[in-house]
């Protein structure tokens, strides 16, 4: 599918329909007009940007290991909280069920993959991205990647305050070394969330906003948006993926993706397979149906369940063409961090990487130690008390494949650590 839309080229709304009936709908052409009014070379930046990612995925498709565990970028992010009330300050642990779905739908490790037809099961893919909380923040001090403030402004998604922190919101983090979220109100609970595709933002608000109803899956997150795939879509755009229909009705454009089905526009609901003559239905008879259960088209959230190999080696070259910084990042590095003015404590830990038996050592054998190991997304899988003399070691065999932060302290100090578990 190698025709684009290029009008694509701006903050991709995606807003909830009246109460009674809510789907997913998009405002792409009037925010497309409106960018390209104030911004006329957004047009040229975006066809500069699609050919490199032609050619990236040109040269890369065939080198990829799609469907195995291999991670070729993890993502720091950077969750911003705007809230009025206790209601809209979202918890942690809603913020860390969302990095967890992300985390499982890029992955293609998704419970619910089970839903699609057996006619796309081969083209399920792991996109071979995956998200972590920013364990460090611009400054290089130690972070858990959220940052809350309460606003006076109503609805301050639906401004630009939300990221203008002398307006009453929050700034961006350097966007080359993290992806942000706002999460905050936007209009009331009509609109989802929105994103911004490479190319088509200020540094100030490039990133993602998202109405505190539609994130994560417990606490405020509400049906039939409340599995967390209003971020794993939104994301998709962030990464310089086009809605599944490329906004174009009647098969008159295409998602520049050649594994996607070209279909005649967007799907809402749950449908039923085959769509084929369907408003939201295939454009080739040779297609089985339109793929309408992507995560790039609009159906509800329990009816999205996958990305195809295609989509993941455009996020890649998203991400190399047009979002090179992240590959670079130490957001999700912890460097060494002296809780007192003696020094480090030598922390060593070895083998690294491992099965999930790790050993460590310290220069303090005569203190009490301390250790606590978190997941990419912040969550603690383990803490742990050594006295002196105990042998220091953790496991983590049953614990996923991927990356960890070892937070050890002795003695007053304190030094951190990844480590990777194959």
């Amino acid at each position: 599918m190698k025709k684009i839309l290029l009008s694509f080229a701006v903050a991709l709304l995606c807003s909830a329909g009246t109460q009674a009936q809510r789907h997913r709908t998009c405002s792409t052409h009037e925010k497309y007009l409106q960018a390209v009014s104030m911004d006329p070379s957004i047009l040229e930046q975006r066809s500069v940007l699609e050919q490199q990612t032609q050619e990236w995925v040109a040269n890369n498709a065939s080198q990829r290991s799609n469907g195995t565990n291999t991670v070729l970028v993890t993502i720091p992010v950077v969750v911003h909280v705007l809230y009025q009330n206790a209601t809209q300050n979202i918890s942690d642990a809603q913020i860390l069920s969302q990095i967890e779905v992300l985390n499982a739908d890029y992955a293609h490790r998704n419970a619910d993959s089970t839903i699609t037809p057996a006619a796309f099961q081969p083209l399920m893919a792991n996109t071979q991205i995956q998200f972590c909380m920013a364990s460090t923040d611009p400054s290089g001090n130690l972070t858990n990647g959220i940052e809350r403030r309460q606003v006076s402004v109503s609805q301050i998604g639906n401004t630009s305050k939300y990221y203008q922190y002398s307006q009453g919101g929050l700034a961006a983090w350097n966007r080359n070394s993290y992806l942000n979220f706002w999460i905050c109100d936007i209009d009331g609970g009509w609109t989802l969330g929105f994103a911004y595709l490479p190319g088509t933002a200020g540094a100030a608000y490039d990133g993602v906003v998202i109405d505190y109803n539609f994130f994560g899956t417990i606490g405020t997150a509400q049906a039939l948006f409340n599995l967390g795939r209003t971020a794993t879509h939104e994301v998709g755009h962030y990464l310089n993926l086009e809605h599944i229909w490329a906004d174009e009705s009647a098969c008159n454009a295409d998602d520049g993706v050649t594994d996607t089905p070209q279909q005649k526009g967007e799907n809402y609901g749950c449908p039923s397979y085959p769509q084929t003559s369907q408003s939201g239905g295939r454009c080739n008879a040779s297609d089985p149906s339109s793929m309408f259960m992507n995560y790039m088209d609009y159906t509800d959230d329990a009816c999205m369940a996958m990305f195809t190999p295609g989509q993941g080696t455009r996020m890649q070259a998203g991400v190399t063409s047009g979002r090179p910084g992240l590959l670079t990042s130490i957001g999700c590095s912890v460097l060494t961090s002296i809780l007192s003015p003696g020094g480090k404590i030598g922390l060593t830990i070895y083998p690294n990487p491992s099965a999930g038996e790790f050993e460590f050592t310290t220069g303090f054998i005569n203190s009490q130690t301390e250790i606590q190991v978190t997941d990419i997304a912040g969550r603690v899988v383990l803490e742990k008390t050594f006295m002196p003399g105990d042998r220091l070691s953790f496991d983590l065999t049953q614990s996923p494949a991927g990356s960890y932060f070892v937070d050890v302290k002795a003695d007053g100090h304190r030094e951190v650590k990844q480590v990777t578990k194959f």
